[in-house]
């Protein structure tokens, strides 16, 4: 769920130890996802900061887009 939340400009973090697919690789490389690694991290990198709630539909451009860029990439 982190990728979806990322997408939908909700803060997020993801402590997934394997192998990073590109679209991960892709949200951390634009500060939407943030990957965290060790306890240090978690200390260094996660903000806890009050925010609007209101829901935001995801940019549906910026998704299609992502993906696109990805498949385009991997050469299929």
């Amino acid at each position: 769920m982190s990728r979806e939340a990322a997408i939908m400009g909700v803060p997020s973090y993801s402590f997934f130890r394997g192998q990073r697919g590109m679209v991960d690789e892709s949200l951390e490389s634009d500060g939407s996802l943030v990957m965290l690694t060790s306890a240090a991290d978690v200390e260094a990198k996660l903000r806890l900061e009050r925010r609007d709630t209101t829901a935001q539909a995801p940019d549906a451009d910026k998704l299609v887009s992502n993906l696109c860029d990805q498949i385009e990439a991997s050469g299929r």
